[in-house]
Order: C-alpha cells, then sequence, then structure tokens
C-alpha cells in the first residue's frame, strides 16, 4: 500500500509524460489490489476464523462474535479495524452473505440465491445471455459513474455498522480524505480514485470469474461434487510459445494483462479459491500443497490459465444456464 502511494504521489507531483502515466497506472493497481487483499483474503479468513487462531484456555467474551470469526476474538477485531480503514463491508454483513449464505447450503451455492450471484443477476448477468452481450455489459458496468457511486455509498454505509465506535473510525477515514484532497487535490483525486471505482472494477473482475454461476442442484450431488463442478482454478500466465515472436508475445502479455489481474484482482490466495470450497477448514496458506495431494491421487481439478480463458469459460456457463 505505501508503494501503491507513493507511485500516485510521484506520478501527481510532477509534469504529465509517459513516465508519470505508467506510475499512475502502476501506482492504482498496487493500492487497489492491496485494499482488495484485506478484503478477500484477510477478511475472509478472518470471517472463517482463521486468520488468527486461539490458543488454549483463549476465548471470545462474546459468543456469538465468536461464533461469527472463530474463537480468537482477534479476528473480529482486524476485520471491525480494515473496514473502518479501507470502507469496506462491515464484519457483520460480509459474514451473513459470505457465511451464513455463500457457504451455507448446496441449495444456495452458486444459484441466484447466493448473495454473489444476485449481485452479477442485478447487473443483468442474466442466464442465457449470449456471450457478446455479457462482455459489452461487463464493459458497460466497469464505466459507469452510477454504479460506482452505489457501489461507494453501499461501503461507507456498511463499514459504519453497527456501533458508534464504527461509525466514528469512517468519519474519520472520510475526514482525512477530504483533507488530503484539500491539500493535495491532484493526489487526493487519483487517491480517492483507486479507493472507490478501481476496487470496485477489481471486485467485478473477480465476482465474473469466481464460480460457474446460475447452477441448479442435479439429482443425488454431493457437497464435494457439486463444490468441485462450479469452483475452478485461475491461474495466470499463458501456454509456453514455440517461436521468438511467441515469447515476445508471452512476456508482453505477462507484464502488463496478467500481472495486473493477479495483483489488482486475483490476489492472494483467490487463484487457488476452488481448494478453499473443496477444503473450507484448512489453512489457507496451504491450499497449493492440498492441490498437489489431488494431483498425487490423480484427482483432477478444473484450472484455467489467463484471465480472458476463464472468463469466456464463466460467461459460456451462463449463456447455456438459460437454455
Amino acid at each position: 500500500m505505501i508503494a501503491g502511494g507513493a507511485a500516485l504521489y510521484l506520478a501527481t507531483s510532477s509534469a504529465i509524460s509517459l513516465w508519470t502515466i505508467i506510475l499512475a497506472y502502476m501506482g492504482c493497481i498496487v493500492l487497489a489490489g492491496s485494499i482488495r487483499y484485506h478484503q478477500t483474503v484477510l477478511m475472509h479468513h478472518a470471517a472463517h476464523g482463521m486468520l488468527f487462531k486461539s490458543k488454549p484456555g483463549m476465548d471470545s467474551d462474546h459468543p456469538t462474535q465468536a461464533g461469527q470469526h472463530g474463537k480468537d476474538p482477534r479476528n473480529l477485531r482486524y476485520a471491525s479495524i480494515a473496514s473502518c480503514m479501507f470502507l469496506l463491508p462491515s464484519p457483520e454483513d460480509y459474514h451473513e452473505e459470505h457465511i451464513a449464505a455463500h457457504h451455507k447450503t448446496l441449495r444456495i451455492f452458486a444459484t441466484t440465491a447466493d448473495p454473489d450471484a444476485a449481485f452479477l443477476l442485478g447487473l443483468g448477468f442474466i442466464p442465457g445471455t449470449s456471450v457478446a452481450k455479457q462482455r459489452w455489459l461487463l464493459l458497460r458496468t466497469l464505466l459507469s459513474p452510477r454504479l460506482h457511486a452505489r457501489m461507494a455509498w453501499q461501503r461507507i454505509c456498511s463499514a459504519g455498522r453497527p456501533s458508534m465506535a464504527r461509525k466514528i473510525g469512517v468519519m474519520t477515514t472520510l475526514s482525512m480524505l477530504l483533507l488530503l484532497i484539500l491539500l493535495e487535490p491532484a493526489f487526493g483525486a487519483m487517491l480517492t480514485f483507486a479507493l472507490f471505482p478501481v476496487v470496485h472494477c477489481a471486485a467485478l473482475f473477480q465476482f465474473t470469474t469466481e464460480h460457474l454461476w446460475f447452477s441448479p442442484m442435479l439429482p443425488g450431488e454431493s457437497a464435494n461434487c457439486r463444490a468441485a463442478r462450479l469452483s475452478h482454478a485461475r491461474f495466470s500466465c499463458d501456454p509456453t510459445p514455440s517461436s521468438r515472436l511467441g515469447w515476445i508475445r508471452w512476456w508482453a502479455r505477462l507484464l502488463t494483462l496478467h500481472l495486473t489481474m493477479r495483483v489488482l484482482a486475483l490476489n492472494g490466495d483467490l487463484p487457488q479459491h476452488d481448494m478453499h470450497h473443496l477444503r473450507p477448514n484448512a489453512d489457507f496458506q496451504k491450499l497449493g500443497a492440498l492441490r498437489w495431494e489431488l494431483y498425487d491421487n490423480d484427482i483432477e481439478t478444473r484450472e484455467y490459465w489467463g484471465y480472458g480463458a476463464v472468463l469466456t469459460a464463466v460467461m459460456q456457463h451462463i449463456e447455456e444456464a438459460g437454455k
């Protein structure tokens, strides 16, 4: 986050040139990706009670809070602080949407009742929509000022719930941001742009490719089978080329498209989010080792390489879901 902020400051403190544009781009991507990392990795596993783990004899003084974020109260404390500092969904809202609904039951997971899928449904990603129309819809959504304003307002309202201390924390963050805009208009505006629109774009890139959405239940389908059927890995890079020109293209895509998506939208353990659904109680730092165990036992997992490949696969599934 410091590196991203420094890049933005350098970009806005000098005359416009190619280097300032590059610095502004890198700063926005790194800063927004860092904020998303707090939500999609740290707050996510705090909600599962996996970020901090209690030592023997250590427990929360609040049973309901312990049930939401594990036995170690540091999970809830961290999530509360991160929510106020970066204007992210409150721990309670996050738990309700992710744990109580997304993970709750097979009758909700990846169906229209899943809050994550419902979010996409509300944007117009309706089962049966053609891939071409979905691509246009995604582009239009990414560039919609109304959507960004609505998402920003929802984030601010959620972060301030449910206590007065949270509201004070959110107001402090907003006041500091406003003060920065008044003292350093260019830097403050760029920071606000990274904090809101770029973060929202990262969320859209993540949600649209997370699962094979809008999938009905299959007769006799088990929890593991359904999780495996609708989840997949999202790795970066292209297949290795066979020509010199191919290697030039490979490196160009790696340092632009793939690196951008890895930092901005698919950061942390998100490339192996399928393993989280297959082993929800496993240590998120060991998901790679768990995948190798599946390989060793000749268990196949669905893997896509490159954001374009997984986006096309998910959109094709949404198109076919309406038939």
